[in-house]
């Protein structure tokens, strides 16, 4: 999020990079004309993955699911990511997947970040296809990608990722029992 204001660096949020209005919605004017980040899509659909569901484990990258359809979804992108790694259910009926720390690709991350600042448009819109397959909802009326999360910077985020992809998108608060912040 470093860039150069004259002789010095400035950080900026997603919020200021690609400009707000006063309802909290990213100001789009068309999609981004940069060529692809050095991803693949293997690669941006996992990372998205491990946003949604993973976590580490002693520096090992984990997943633990029960539905059939995210266990299926995972196998699937490790295999096309070429990443190796371990599968198995507990008793308790809970499948695991693992990589192993001395496997874990240096280009998997936890969260959404400055990276995504290098996406394409169109990779931008297979991470917004690849979110709506884990956390994300479809809007009942409109079919837009709705997602929600108590982490403010992760939901910019996912906001800049439909900036990227000339989409709009718009950041709210929701305040209660379970407070979160919802694009």
């Amino acid at each position: 999020n470093r860039h150069a204001r004259g002789s010095t660096l400035v950080d900026y949020t997603p919020r200021q990079l690609l400009g707000v209005n006063k309802r909290g919605g990213f100001v789009i004017s068309a999609p981004v004309e940069q060529p692809d980040a050095p991803l693949t899509d293997a690669q941006i659909r996992l990372r998205v993955a491990m946003q949604a569901d993973g976590a580490w484990a002693k520096r090992a990258a984990q997943w633990r699911f029960t539905r059939a359809r995210k266990i299926d979804r995972l196998a699937i992108l490790l295999a096309d990511a070429c990443v190796p790694f371990r599968r198995k259910t507990e008793k308790d009926g809970v499948t695991m997947f693992r990589i192993a720390t001395d496997d874990v690709p240096a280009w998997l991350v936890k969260d959404f970040g400055p990276w995504i600042l290098s996406l394409s448009a169109r990779q931008a819109a297979l991470a917004l296809e690849e979110i709506r397959a884990w956390d994300g909802t479809s809007h009942s009326q409109r079919g837009n990608l709705m997602i929600d999360s108590p982490r403010k910077d992760q939901m910019e985020w996912v906001a800049t990722l439909a900036a990227l992809a000339g989409r709009s998108a718009t950041l709210r608060f929701y305040s209660g029992a379970r407070s979160r912040w919802r694009v």
